[in-house]
This record gives C-alpha cells, structure tokens and sequence, in this order.
C-alpha cells in the first residue's frame, strides 16, 4: 500500500514537473520577438548584419501562431512543440518542419534541423 501511494506521488510529480518545464519553454519562446543573428548550412555559416535584423525575425505566440520575417518578407505560420521538449514543429507550406531546439533562454535561441543530409541551424537573440 505505501509503496502504491509512493508510486502515485512520483508520478504526479513527475507529471507536474513536465508540464512546469513545458510552460516555462513556451514562455521563453513567446516573451518577445528572436531576431536571426545566423544561419549556417553544414559548415558554411552566414552571420545576419544588425542593420537588416528587421527583416529577419521571428515571433512565437502563445496561441499557436509564429510569425516569421525572412528578408522583409512576412509569412503567419503555426508551430507547435512536438512531443519532446526539445522539438519546435513549425509549418512551412501547409506541412510542418521539426526544428530541435539547441539552446533556448531569455536571450539566445538555437534550433536546426536536417536538410539535404546536411543539418541547417538558426541562431537567434532578443
């Protein structure tokens, strides 16, 4: 009986532990807008200039929807987390795109994702 009870406990906990970690990810994620700072195909890396930060960004809302501005050019998508943590599910012409997340905190965030057997990278700042 005690070690049921035990048992019970842990997995509630367990359970709220998730689901803590899940919301402190989104809110990260949606506090405000991720400026693109670089992105790198393979080992070719391309730093994105300050002057044009405007033009490249994105915005995650809590409900579901990103906006995404990809040289001055805005597209409304929606996004998801996958079923890990780790995966941010973005859609991109009407299918969606598993990005894993490198890094995420209040100001830095890193995601990729394999593209012609190569794995493409974003980083982004506040």
């Amino acid at each position: 009986m005690k070690k049921t009870i035990l048992l019970t406990l842990l997995v509630v906990s367990s359970f709220q532990n998730i689901n803590s970690q899940e919301k402190r990810e989104k809110d990260l994620l949606t506090s405000r807008k991720w400026y693109i700072k670089y992105m790198k195909f393979g080992e070719n890396k391309r730093e994105i200039s300050d002057k044009t930060k405007n033009e490249n960004w994105m915005l995650f809302n809590q409900n579901g929807k990103a906006e995404i501005t990809t040289q001055g050019i805005k597209s409304i998508e929606d996004w998801n987390f996958g079923k890990k943590h780790e995966i941010i599910n973005i859609s991109e012409d009407g299918k969606f795109t598993e990005y894993k997340i490198e890094k995420l905190n209040e100001s830095e965030l890193v995601i990729s994702r394999k593209y012609l057997n190569k794995t493409t990278t974003l980083g982004l700042k506040k």
